[in-house]
């Protein structure tokens, strides 16, 4: 995969919003130039689950109303 293109997250972007308990999904990582900020995508999915579900709700109000 080292030519294949990659797409995700930047930890640094998702790193600077979080708080609380959900610092959890934080890891690190290293390459050949050192130390690297990373996120851990499977503690990230059942965070993105839920927000995925609130939206979910709050469309289907905003869908109800006359």
């Amino acid at each position: 995969m080292d030519s294949a293109p990659r797409l995700g997250y930047i930890a640094q972007d998702v790193d600077k919003e979080l708080t609380g308990g959900y610092r959890c999904v934080m890891g690190a990582s290293e390459d050949e130039n050192g130390p690297l900020l990373a996120l851990d995508y499977s503690r990230i999915v059942p965070v993105l689950h839920g927000a995925l579900l609130s939206l979910m709700a709050r469309v289907e109000v905003l869908e109800s109303r006359p």
